[in-house]
C-alpha cells in the first residue's frame, strides 16, 4: 500500500518539465512582439509630425502677424496720435488706413481658408538620420535636412493646390467694384476652380486662355455682377502672374505661387517667404553643422539604438529559450528601456503641447497659435509602445504564474 501511494506521488521534475513546456508558446508571443518592435524602430519613421492647417488656425496666425507688424500698438493708441497740429493727422489717418488694409487681408485670408481642412506631414527615420550624424562630411547634414524640409514643401503644395480656387474667386471679386469679401461667404467656387485642375496637369498656357471666360461666368452667376473689359484685364492679367511665378522650367507648381499671394510678382519680385525656411539647411555653418550631428547622433543612439538593441536581444534570447531546458526569459532591460522611444517622440512632446500653452498663459498670443496647430506626434514608436504594454501583459498574466509555480518548486528542494 505504501509502495502504490509512493509511485502515484508527483514527480517534481516531471512538473517543472511541464511548466517550462508552458512558457514555449508564451516566448514565440514575445519573440513576436520583440521583433515587431526592432523593425518598426528601425525600418519606419521614428517621429511622424503631423500639422493640421484650417480656417480657426490662420486666423490666428494672421491676427498675430497683423499685431506684429503693426507694433503693437491699440487702436486708442493711433487715436490718441490724431489731435496734433503738427500733422500727426496725416499719421493718425494714415495708420487708420493701414488697419483697414490689415482688417481686409486677415477677412480674404480668412474666407480663403475658410474651407479647409489640410494635414501637413514631416517623417524623421532613425537610421537615416543616424548615419547624417556619423558622416565625415558636414554635407550629409544639410542634404538630411534639406530632404525633410522638401517632405514639408512637397505637403504645402497639396494645401495651396486646395485654396487656389477659393483665391482666384477673390481675385475676380476685387476686381468687381462693391464687392467685399464677405459676400464671397456662400459663392461656389467650382466654375473658377477649373483652372486649378488644368495648372495641377501643368496646362498654364490652356489656363490662361480659358480664366477669362471662367472669371466672367463666376462674377455673373455667383457674384452678379459683369465684369468690364478693364476688370476682366486686370483679374487676367493677376492671374497670368500668377501662373507665371508658378512656372519654373517649365513646371508650374503651386508652392511658387506663395510669391504672388505675399506680395511679389513679376520679374525681381519678392522672395517666396518659405524659401528662407526650406533652405535653411543650405546656409548652416559648420559649427552649428557639428552640433546638430551631435544631436542626431545622441537622439537615435540613446532614444532610438538603445530601446531597439534591448527589443533585439530579447527576440534572441526568447528564440534561444524555446529550444533551451531553461524557458524562463529575462525581460528587465526591454521594460526598463524599451518604451524610451515612445515617451521622447510621443508622450512628451504631446504633454508639452498640451500643457505648455496653458501653463505660460492663455493671453500670449504666440502659445495660443502653437496650441492651435493641432500637431499630432505619431510614426513607428506608437507600434513599439504597443509591443511594450503587450509585453508587460504577458509577463504579469502568462509568464509571471508559471515562473512562480517553478520557482516555488525549487524553494521546495523538489528540484
Amino acid at each position: 500500500m505504501q509502495q502504490q501511494s509512493m509511485q502515484q506521488a508527483p514527480d517534481p521534475q516531471a512538473q517543472s518539465r511541464r511548466l517550462h513546456k508552458k512558457l514555449v508558446p508564451a516566448n514565440i508571443v514575445i519573440l513576436i512582439l520583440a521583433l515587431t518592435a526592432v523593425v518598426s524602430l528601425l525600418a519606419g519613421s521614428m517621429l511622424s509630425v503631423s500639422v493640421r492647417i484650417n480656417g480657426d488656425f490662420v486666423s490666428q496666425v494672421m491676427e498675430q502677424a497683423m499685431a506684429g507688424s503693426s507694433g503693437g500698438q491699440s487702436p486708442s493708441q493711433g487715436e490718441g496720435e490724431t489731435g496734433g497740429s503738427d500733422g500727426s493727422a496725416d499719421s493718425g489717418s494714415g495708420q487708420t488706413e493701414s488697419t483697414d488694409q490689415n482688417e481686409q487681408m486677415v477677412e480674404m485670408m480668412q474666407y480663403v481658408f475658410s474651407d479647409v481642412d489640410y494635414t501637413l506631414h514631416v517623417r524623421v527615420n532613425p537610421v537615416e538620420m543616424f548615419l547624417a550624424g556619423v558622416a565625415a562630411d558636414n554635407q550629409a547634414v544639410r542634404d538630411y535636412l534639406t530632404e525633410l524640409l522638401s517632405e514639408a514643401r512637397t505637403s504645402l503644395e497639396g494645401l495651396i493646390k486646395q485654396i487656389m480656387p477659393a483665391f482666384l474667386s477673390v481675385v475676380v471679386a476685387t476686381a468687381v467694384e462693391n464687392v467685399d469679401v464677405d459676400q464671397l461667404e456662400n459663392v461656389s467656387t467650382e466654375e473658377i476652380g477649373q483652372v486649378v485642375t488644368l495648372l495641377s496637369e501643368n496646362q498654364t498656357e490652356e489656363a490662361k486662355a480659358q480664366f477669362p471666360a471662367l472669371a466672367q461666368k463666376f462674377a455673373s452667376e455667383q457674384l452678379g455682377k459683369e465684369l468690364t473689359s478693364d476688370q476682366l484685364t486686370q483679374a487676367s492679367d493677376i492671374f497670368n502672374t500668377i501662373v507665371d511665378n508658378g512656372t519654373k522650367d517649365g513646371e508650374f507648381s503651386f508652392y511658387s505661387v506663395i510669391t504672388t499671394m505675399s506680395g511679389g510678382s513679376g520679374e525681381g519680385s519678392s522672395q517666396n517667404p518659405l524659401d528662407t525656411i526650406f533652405s535653411a539647411a543650405d546656409n548652416l555653418d559648420d559649427n552649428t553643422v557639428s552640433t546638430v550631428k551631435l544631436v542626431f547622433v545622441a537622439v537615435t543612439a540613446a532614444g532610438v539604438g538603445l530601446a531597439a538593441f534591448c527589443w533585439f536581444m530579447l527576440a534572441l534570447l526568447s528564440f534561444i529559450h524555446i529550444f533551451a531546458k531553461n524557458k524562463k526569459v529575462a525581460m528587465w532591460y526591454v521594460k526598463l528601456f524599451g518604451f524610451l522611444p515612445c515617451m521622447l517622440f510621443f508622450v512628451a512632446p504631446t504633454l508639452a503641447l498640451a500643457i505648455v500653452p496653458g501653463m505660460v498663459g492663455g493671453s500670449n498670443p504666440a502659445m495660443a497659435m502653437i496650441s492651435s496647430l493641432g500637431a499630432s506626434f505619431v510614426g513607428t514608436v506608437l507600434l513599439s509602445g504597443a509591443c511594450y504594454i503587450l509585453l508587460w501583459l504577458v509577463s504579469i498574466f502568462w509568464c509571471f504564474p508559471i515562473k512562480r509555480k517553478i520557482r516555488k518548486l525549487k524553494k521546495t528542494g523538489a528540484i
